[in-house]
């Protein structure tokens, strides 16, 4: 059941501690956390098959109210609530063969693809006794993440507002929303560098100002 796949995920991810403890803390919350959401989303089908769609969401929700009863620290719920989010991801993605676009927009959702394989690998190990010594999508989302430069941040914007700025631009509500399709462009995997960038912001707003 949920609760001791629950404990065999924190003593696979106790096993695996770094000695880093902010790292270790925000990690082994996440593993403990990550399952909240089952109970009250599992359903068995007319096949006998047992589901928890939806495990996530409802698995954030209750990863704030529980770890928000016990401390004050939004840096510490900042950064576990992602991983809750995004905990199966890793193998999604390793399944589906998914190309550097889906891993960069998984790395702006999560911060940290390091720690979330870190937590998956937990959850995967917390099956026994199916084995404990491989977890091929977490080394292969570890290397793809690694090559395209976002192990451990998401990817740094090419265009940044003083760009717009030097364009004429003034900062105010409309802003925000040229520099997020330049990012989302660069995420896409649409442009690579800044001066591809800019042009792309320049187009931008001179559609805005034609319409």
């Amino acid at each position: 059941d949920v609760w001791t796949h629950t404990l065999h995920c924190l003593d696979a991810f106790a096993d695996e501690r770094t000695g880093d403890h902010w790292e270790d803390l925000v990690v082994g919350c996440a593993v403990l956390c990550h399952d909240l959401g089952k109970p009250d989303t599992t359903t068995t089908a007319s096949d006998g098959r047992i589901r928890a769609l939806g495990h996530e969401a409802e698995s954030v929700r209750l990863t704030e109210s529980f770890l928000g009863a016990m401390t004050s620290n939004r840096k510490l719920l900042a950064a576990v609530t992602p991983l809750v989010a995004e905990h199966m991801r890793p193998t999604q993605l390793f399944q589906g063969k998914s190309g550097a676009a889906a891993i960069r927009r998984l790395a702006t959702r999560v911060g940290r693809i390091d720690r979330l394989v870190r937590v998956a690998r937990a959850d995967n190990f917390g099956r026994p006794p199916l084995p404990s010594d491989s977890f091929p999508a977490g080394e292969w989302l570890l290397t793809q993440a690694a090559d395209l430069s976002v192990l451990a941040a998401p990817p740094v914007p090419l265009v940044r507002g003083r760009d717009l700025i030097a364009l004429g631009e003034e900062p105010g509500v409309g802003f925000k929303a040229i520099l997020d399709k330049v990012y989302e462009a660069q995420v896409a995997g649409a442009i690579s560098s800044r001066v591809e960038g800019i042009a792309l912001a320049k187009s931008i707003i001179a559609a805005r100002d034609r319409q």
